[in-house]
């Protein structure tokens, strides 16, 4: 190998543990509040039913709530989020409306694109008759 590839493949090789580090530890969203850190959940959970690509067909991206934010201080957001002790879905309700931005990684390290998640659920309305 000659000098000048081997300095290239060590660019490669500290580039690339940039990108891992950035996309695993610089990326991920801490929340602030447990409402914050449920519509981070529930965003992850939707980004997938966003838009399906091939890469999404052959399961090789992974999605990450990268922000999150408190639009509105009145209403509410009906939300799905996951029971960790039935492995069951569990609808609640959110003050406030909020939006999210979700990531789409190939492989858990090169970011693909961004999704924007805003709202939540349609809200269930019981009327009579129905």
């Amino acid at each position: 190998m000659k000098a000048n590839e081997k300095k290239m493949l060590i660019a490669l090789i500290i580039l690339l543990s940039g990108l891992a580090v950035k996309s695993f530890f610089m990326d991920p969203y801490r929340p602030e509040s447990d409402q914050m850190a449920q519509y981070a959940e529930f965003a992850q959970l939707m980004a997938p039913f966003q838009q399906q690509t091939m890469l999404d067909r052959m399961k090789v991206l992974n999605y990450q709530t990268v922000d999150v934010e408190r639009i509105k201080e009145e209403g509410q957001t009906h939300i799905a989020v996951l029971e960790p002790d039935t492995d069951g879905i569990a609808e609640i309700e959110l003050s406030g409306e909020y939006e999210a931005r979700v990531r789409a990684y190939l492989f858990w390290i090169f970011p693909i694109r961004d999704i924007h998640i805003e709202g939540g659920l349609p809200a269930h309305e019981n009327k009579p008759g129905s």
